[in-house]
């Protein structure tokens, strides 16, 4: 093993009682499928939700993931790459780089993923890319330093699927709201690897990527599928239909376009078991989900809403919540409390949604899921 790569995500932000039960706990695919490039000659830690805050706490929680990796002394690697999460902060940054540069002296440093060039003090290197390039050069001996932007020529290097299982996959689901049936795991861009989980579009999701990743899922454990990330687009949509209706694997999709979402509304469902819909913080785009949403009446597929606080106080909301079945709070930790519980008060009890969801389970593991769901809502709803 000569690269270390270490996976960490944004902390749940939820400050309502039992709501972080359900938030689910993401996996590094991205990551695993850049291991998966260089057999051999990478190993993969997660970190995520560990030892956030001080330094003792992060150095614990590494030695504890590095220990399962090898026995004391560690072996000299040539470098760390860190996947950093969207919430990170300076002191995140500087936290964690202090924490391994301490335990390999003699490696680069390199932070990849969502990052901010303010870090780059911490770090020797920091990279906007796939990181292909960046291991590549790596193990050929380069010392990269400053910043750089590799991702054009990471993509002429598509990343592969792993030809083994997920490792530690009973870990890994989606939240409770983006569960479909059995262990469902949410995946954002895996293809994009220290990139995975962007929001943006930085290149059409490949589909003989889509066409081996679906398979290795099944093949890991996983009986659904949520994408998560809202980049897709009709035509690769229709592509990936095929693949999960050959497989069997029911999926959801979300998506930020509200022609996507109508061009999509037009093709057949297949195994689209849900369709989430994305309007960020944009009114307009709430507008232009209300008025199509109808159109899915027709449907089998259900409908759900991610919304944003911004959001909450619109005057379409209220039509477009109607055809929705289900709903996700984005960033629950900048909601006023009276508002967030007005909102799921209203679209889950007022509504009976969260009755209509209890008929629909169909397993035991779908009824633990729906109650760590409903056990959250009914703590909000009652100490608040």
């Amino acid at each position: 093993m000569e690269i270390l790569l270490i996976h960490t995500t944004a902390s749940p932000q939820i400050r309502y009682g039992r709501l972080q039960k359900a938030a689910g706990r993401t996996a590094p695919l991205g990551l695993a499928c850049l291991e998966a490039a260089f057999p051999g000659r990478l190993a993969l830690v997660d970190l995520q939700h560990r030892g956030s805050g001080a330094l003792e706490a992060v150095a614990a929680a590494l030695d504890g993931l590095l220990a399962n990796l090898w026995p004391s002394p560690w072996p000299r690697v040539r470098a760390v790459v860190v996947q950093a999460a969207s919430d990170w902060t300076e002191e995140t940054s500087a936290t964690l780089a202090q924490a391994i540069r301490e335990r390999f002296p003699e490696a680069r440093l390199v932070l990849g993923g969502e990052i901010r060039r303010r870090f780059l003090p911490h770090w020797d290197a920091l990279v906007l890319g796939t990181g292909h390039r960046l291991v590549a050069g790596l193990l050929a001996g380069d010392h990269p330093s400053g910043w750089s932007e590799t991702l054009a020529a990471d993509l002429r290097e598509p990343l592969p699927v792993p030809a083994s299982p997920l490792t530690d996959a009973a870990g890994y689901t989606a939240s409770a709201e983006k569960q479909i049936t059995g262990r469902t795991i949410a995946v954002y861009q895996p293809w994009l690897g220290l990139l995975d989980r962007t929001q943006i579009l930085c290149t059409r999701p490949p589909i003989p990527f889509l066409a081996r990743l679906v398979p290795w899922l099944q093949r890991s454990g996983f009986d659904a599928v949520a994408f998560a990330a809202p980049v897709w687009p009709a035509a690769a949509y229709e592509e990936l239909q095929e693949i999960c209706f050959q497989q069997r694997f029911p999926f959801s999709l979300a998506v930020s376009d509200p022609s996507e979402a109508a061009a999509i509304a037009r093709l057949p469902t297949g195994f689209l078991d849900r369709l989430w819909l994305f309007p960020g913080n944009r009114e307009d785009l709430l507008e232009a989900f209300s008025a199509i949403a109808p159109r899915f009446g027709e449907m089998e597929v259900r409908l759900g809403l991610r919304l944003r606080h911004d959001l909450a106080r619109s005057p379409f909301l209220e039509s477009l919540m109607e055809c929705c079945e289900h709903l996700s709070i984005k960033l629950p930790g900048e909601w006023e409390s009276a508002l967030l519980r007005r909102v799921l008060v209203d679209f889950y009890l007022r509504q009976g949604r969260l009755w209509q969801h209890l008929w629909r389970l169909r397993s035991a593991r779908d009824l633990l899921t729906f109650m760590r769901g409903a056990y959250g809502l009914f703590d909000l709803v009652i100490r608040r």
